[in-house]
């Protein structure tokens, strides 16, 4: 997909609107970009970007409102949950092609291929079902998790969350206690 601000402005209700939009987007796209690519790497990154101008331009009366550090904050997360989003979509939709029977001389080869099949189709399972675990936790878990998944280091998610170093600890202590119980809940059953 091609990124396309005219998309991005149609839902946007006057001219001032627009032009705002555009400054906004001049200002930010550069970290939307950086976000959405460390989270799906460069190649997905604009079909990330597309959605979350998208879902800015939607929103855009709360994303324009605040100080230049929380509306950078917004449109940071805002790209790593797109991203994460697309993520979800993509493991949902990895499917596997019936191929043709295996000739003799190919059986090891594909025998080999269906154990790499069968270990990303594992690891596509247990993602999906990490993923809706940590996307059962409360708001304020749910988000300093995510935000310690993708990468970043205690000190970046307070900076983030505006958060002081005992806060961000004790919600990553408490959300990784409810996500394994969780998981052994549903291993359970």
């Amino acid at each position: 997909m091609m990124f396309s601000l005219t998309a991005c402005l149609a839902f946007l209700e006057n001219e001032k609107d627009e032009e705002a939009f555009l400054l906004y987007y001049e200002r930010y796209h550069r970290l939307v970009l950086y976000e959405a690519e460390k989270i799906v790497g460069p190649l997905a990154a604009e079909d990330v970007m597309q959605n979350t101008f998208l879902y800015i331009a939607k929103h855009f009366s709360t994303f324009r409102s605040g100080s230049s550090k929380k509306v950078a904050h917004l449109a940071a997360l805002c790209a790593r949950r797109r991203a994460l989003d697309y993520l979800r979509r993509e493991a949902k939709q990895a499917g596997h092609p019936a191929g043709e029977p295996p000739d003799e001389d190919t059986d090891g080869v594909f025998a080999d291929a269906a154990l790499d099949t069968e270990r990303v189709v594992m690891t596509a399972d247990r993602l999906e079902r990490a993923i809706a675990v940590v996307d059962s936790l409360p708001e304020i878990y749910r988000d300093t998790l995510r935000l310690k998944m993708i990468g970043y280091r205690d000190d970046e998610i307070c900076d983030i969350l505006h958060l002081n170093k005992t806060t961000v600890y004790k919600r990553l202590q408490r959300a990784y206690r409810m996500a394994r119980e969780r998981m052994a809940k549903d291993d359970e059953t």
